[in-house]
């Protein structure tokens, strides 16, 4: 008698074992009921931004490195870049940095930036011309020029409506757009960086995209 009485509390306590070690799993890995193992759920927003990790420490207080470029100058879930166009650059509304024209990360999606080269020997039609920010810039083939056959000129307008080269676009961007323009794509840029006509511009710089980002940027 007394075995069968120890026999039968052993088996009673290890079924109290068990029953104990269902529910404490099922408290750690998710709600009662939840049959779905907690590796193999949909991550939640919050389990996302944790894989993106931390920012990287910010090296200058104006401007974004290229560490924190490729952290924060990500479009958003509709397709919006987190920048505007402020005083010839890229402004990045949280952290309050600018990004220069270049940026590699804004190419990447599709906002392509640079400055214009050559514009201290265009000074006139430079100061002419309407290069304002938000202006529409002009792009105009160049194949037969002596010093580069991928050549693009940058044409601004002036009071008039006359054509006026305030600059080039630099070597390397030119060898990728001539293609573009060469194959019939139409080109279509804003200066980002200018001065109204009549006003001497301190340099200029352009951003090259589509017209939906372009109203969000302006």
């Amino acid at each position: 008698m007394g075995i069968f009485v120890v026999t039968t509390l052993a088996v009673a306590f290890v079924l109290v074992m068990l029953v104990l070690k269902v529910r404490i799993g099922r408290k750690l890995g998710g709600d009662e009921g939840d049959t779905v193992p907690p590796d193999e759920r949909e991550p939640s927003g919050e389990q996302v931004s944790n894989e993106r990790g931390e920012p990287p420490p910010s090296k200058s207080p104006k401007y974004l490195s290229t560490e924190e470029s490729r952290y924060y100058l990500v479009p958003d879930a509709s397709g919006r870049m987190p920048v505007r166009v402020r005083g010839g650059f890229f402004y990045h509304e949280d952290t309050r940095k600018m990004v220069p024209p270049g940026n590699a990360q804004m190419t990447a999606h599709g906002v392509m930036s640079f400055n214009v080269r050559g514009v201290s020997y265009y000074e006139a039609a430079a100061k002419a011309a309407n290069t304002s920010p938000g202006t529409e810039v002009i792009f105009r083939r160049e194949p037969d020029n002596k010093f580069d056959e991928n050549a693009i000129a940058v044409v601004g307008l002036d009071n008039r409506g006359k054509e006026r080269v305030v600059g080039y676009v630099n070597k390397g961007n030119a060898r990728r757009l001539a293609k573009r323009m060469d194959s019939g794509e139409s080109i279509r840029g804003w200066f980002m960086r200018g001065s109204g006509p009549r006003i001497e511009p301190g340099g200029i710089a352009v951003v090259i995209t589509d017209e939906d980002t372009k109203r969000q940027l302006f």
